[in-house]
This record gives structure tokens, C-alpha cells and sequence, in this order.
């Protein structure tokens, strides 16, 4: 019989228990699948949807939306991870700009910690190359009964290249009537700003009580191992 060591033991034990809750409620959070070929401005890839007036997809080949140099918003840069990115500007609304998201694929469950993970690049061309990160709200399917949850970001400069960024919010009372998760474009500082998004997930925060049972569960796992 074939046997198995303590760490694989305990990644397949630890794996059974966190998987469920480490699951992406984000859609293609990495942008790579698209709904077909196209060139341009105004086009986002599969499952994502515009909001208010069109943030644009970048693919490091122009296979989809446009190349990274185009306009001069993001000359010599690559996608964090794949080929592809979005970005939404925000030239001089406090709460507005290129906003975009999508329906969920599950219901949020109310009194749940919920953890949004992404990476912002800022943009180089002139007018745009300002700090700025991503406002984050859910909807009822409307934007105007909307309920802000936190802020993803913010840039510092270009030159940082991708920056890992993410923040935690708990769901209300009645978060199944909350549907879908926007990303809305907001300036830090001085406005005109143009974040790159890319590789973006939002996940259930175990709560301290599934911790301990994996902890409970490894520790027996031990003990087993030491005896055996």
C-alpha cells in the first residue's frame, strides 16, 4: 500500500476544507476569455459589462480591444498574468467615469466577509498618468441604488509596474438583493487618471471558526502520523 507523507496528508485535508471558500465570485477575473475577435475602444471581454460610458480591454498582441500603446496610455507595458487587462478613466467626476463589472455568480451571504484581490498598473500618457485606484459598489441591477463597499488601490506612478492591491468588506443584511459588483475609476489626487486592472478576484474570508477546525484537523493529523 502506497504511503502517503504528513504535508500531502494535510494539503489534501486542508484543500477539502478551503477550497469552497477560496472560490472566485468573479467571471473570467483574469479578462483572457473574450466574446469574439474585435478591435478598439469601448470593448470588454466576456461576462464583463459596462456600466457608465466604456472602460477598454488591452491585449499585449491588439488581438482584442487595443494595443498597450495605443493612444500613448500604456506604451511597453504586458498584462499582469495572460494577455489582457481593462481600464477605466476617470477625467473630473468625483463619483463617475468608465465604470464596469459584472453579475455575480453567486449570491453574497449576508454578515460574510468578502475579500477583493487585484493589480493596478497606472497609465503613462500625460493627461491620464496620475494616481488612482478602483471605488467598489454593488448594485440591485440598477447604478443608482448602489452601496459602496471599499477602494481597491491606489497607484503611486508607472514606473511601480503592477501593484498588488486589496480591500475587505462585509456583506449588509440584504446582500442577496445585491447582484451585481462594479469597479468605478477614482482619482487620488490630481484628476485625469486611467488605472490598468488586471487579475481581480473576490473571495469568502474564512471565518476564525473554520480556521480553527483546520486547526484542529491538522493537529489530529499529526498525532496519526507520530503514531503510525
Amino acid at each position: 500500500m502506497r504511503r502517503f507523507g504528513f504535508l500531502t496528508l494535510a494539503s489534501v485535508f486542508l484543500g477539502s476544507l478551503a477550497g469552497p471558500v477560496s472560490a472566485n465570485l468573479f467571471l473570467n477575473g483574469g479578462f483572457e476569455d473574450v466574446p469574439g475577435p474585435g478591435s478598439g475602444q469601448g470593448l470588454l471581454p466576456s461576462d464583463w459589462i459596462s456600466i457608465n460610458q466604456s472602460a477598454d480591454t488591452y491585449s499585449n498582441d491588439g488581438s482584442f480591444g487595443l494595443f498597450p500603446w495605443e493612444f500613448g496610455n500604456f506604451p511597453g507595458v504586458t498584462a499582469h498574468g495572460g494577455l489582457r487587462w481593462v481600464a477605466g478613466a476617470n477625467v473630473d467626476q468625483p463619483s463617475g467615469g468608465e465604470i464596469f463589472g459584472q453579475v455575480l455568480s453567486a449570491s453574497l451571504v449576508a454578515g460574510v466577509t468578502y475579500r477583493v484581490d487585484g493589480w493596478l498598473h497606472q497609465a503613462l500618457r500625460t493627461d491620464l498618468n496620475n494616481p488612482g485606484g478602483y471605488d467598489l459598489w454593488l448594485d440591485k441591477g440598477n447604478f443608482a441604488d448602489r452601496l459602496y463597499v471599499g477602494h481597491l488601490g491606489d497607484t503611486t506612478s508607472p514606473t511601480a509596474g503592477w501593484t498588488s492591491f486589496f480591500d475587505e468588506f462585509v456583506a449588509p443584511t440584504n446582500a442577496a438583493e445585491y447582484t451585481r459588483f462594479s469597479f468605478a475609476p477614482i482619482a487620488s489626487g490630481s484628476w485625469g487618471t486611467y488605472p490598468g486592472l488586471d487579475d481581480v478576484s473576490l473571495t469568502a474570508v474564512p471565518e476564525p471558526a473554520s480556521l480553527l477546525v483546520i486547526g484542529i484537523g491538522a493537529a489530529a493529523l499529526i498525532r496519526r502520523r507520530r503514531s503510525g
